[in-house]
């Protein structure tokens, strides 16, 4: 996945103000990916690291999702 696709997230979703859960309904939304950032802990990289993508929402609202909580959205899908 790369910043400018379009996906389809589901389950919780963390925000920097609270975590919350989205029913099956709600978490059908579509959003795009503004950034992707890797990070690794600088107290132990080797065994705490990840990928992050920030997706923006209908909202306006861009939240951190991970990767595996994301799905690519085809554009003929819409």
């Amino acid at each position: 996945m790369k910043a400018g696709d379009l996906v389809k997230f589901r389950g919780v979703v963390r925000s920097r103000t609270e975590p919350r859960v989205y029913d099956d309904d709600q978490a059908q939304g579509v959003g795009i990916i503004v950034e992707i950032k890797n990070w690794a802990d600088s107290g132990d990289p080797d065994n705490n690291w990840g990928t992050d993508a920030y997706v923006m929402h209908d909202s306006g609202e861009i939240i951190n999702h991970d990767l595996y909580d994301l799905e690519r959205v085809d554009d003929e899908s819409r």
